[in-house]
């Protein structure tokens, strides 16, 4: 046994094998959450040496105010408080589990997770004062059911730059994506700071890449494109234009489209690996090889290299 033993250690070392390890990784959180898991999978697949199992439980449009919420639910009573999506992949199989109305703690003891990450609602992620108490007792929920998990502070985006700034904030004059950014950034910074917690900087990997690639705003005439046909965007992170249910053309300015979910999932992965995301074959996500080789090098450059858009957090 011995000999056995010693002969694959030999090889291992000889032809530098690598066994495979397994990441269990939990996103609790919202649509935004769920923007950084598309392409996850398919990037941990592509990975020699890190397969990620993904978990996620969330709930569309929820604030740490709700998922405080419905945590005080289930202590109340365990059989309330279901209002949660859970996700589960397994990169074994490729088989994905989708659960509606499951509570918190059925996600959080769904596996043994080594990262649990929490973020706060994209329009209420620039008010500091949104944030607490409501992630403390979070935190502190997750500590108690997973401690064994580190946990991280999902750090969103800000809405594109030709986004509905005015009606989010109608209080503020002339708010703008930048504006966002730094307001945002700066309450994620301050939340992490506050509890020790390392940040999954999604945020600022969309800033960065809007500095060296701009998306720029151009007038279209919306009623000349028949269904499903959609104007020009190139080098937008955000869905942007959209048919919606109305059979017109709207503008998702908040949510990440393929090319933002991409560069979130890639940084997701550096940040937990700690893989330079330069060095993977993505050949098998359907976005163009250009586009997809300048967001490994944005996603790399941010999380490795140290890399900060212009814009800074207060």
């Amino acid at each position: 046994m011995n000999r056995i033993f010693l002969t694959i250690c030999l090889l291992v070392t000889m032809f530098g094998l690598q066994a495979e390890e397994t990441i269990r990784v939990l996103g609790i959180g919202n649509s935004f959450t769920n923007n950084a898991y598309k392409y996850l999978g398919p990037i941990s697949d592509a990975s020699p040496k890190h397969k990620l199992i993904l978990g996620s439980a969330t709930i569309g449009g929820c604030s740490l105010e709700r998922h405080h919420k419905h945590m005080k639910e289930f202590k109340a009573d365990p059989n309330t408080g279901n209002a949660y999506k859970f996700y589960l992949r397994d990169p074994k199989t490729g088989v994905e589990k989708k659960e509606p109305k499951k509570t918190l703690h059925y996600a959080l003891i769904a596996e043994r997770w080594d990262y649990i990450s929490i973020q706060q609602v994209s329009r209420l992620s620039t008010l500091p004062e949104t944030y607490e108490p409501f992630a403390g007792e979070l935190i502190a929920f997750i500590k108690k059911y997973a401690p064994q998990a580190k946990i991280m502070i999902h750090q969103t985006w800000a809405y594109r730059v030709d986004g509905d700034f005015d009606k989010v904030w109608p209080d503020k004059k002339g708010y703008d994506q930048a504006a966002m950014y730094k307001d945002s950034a700066s309450a994620y910074e301050a939340l992490g700071k506050k509890y020790n917690l390392d940040l999954l900087r999604s945020g600022a990997a969309f800033q960065l890449a809007r500095e060296r690639r701009p998306f720029v705003p151009q007038e279209h005439d919306l009623t000349q494109y028949k269904k499903w046909a959609l104007p020009p965007q190139p080098h937008s992170l955000c869905t942007g234009y959209r048919w919606g249910r109305n059979n017109k053309i709207g503008n998702d300015s908040h949510h990440a489209g393929p090319q933002g979910c991409l560069l979130a999932g890639l940084v997701w992965y550096e940040t937990i690996t700690q893989q330079d995301a330069t060095k993977l074959d993505l050949s098998k996500i359907e976005i163009p090889e250009a586009d997809k080789k300048f967001l490994q090098q944005v996603a790399h450059d941010l999380v490795s290299g140290g890399q900060r858009p212009s814009i800074q957090p207060k």
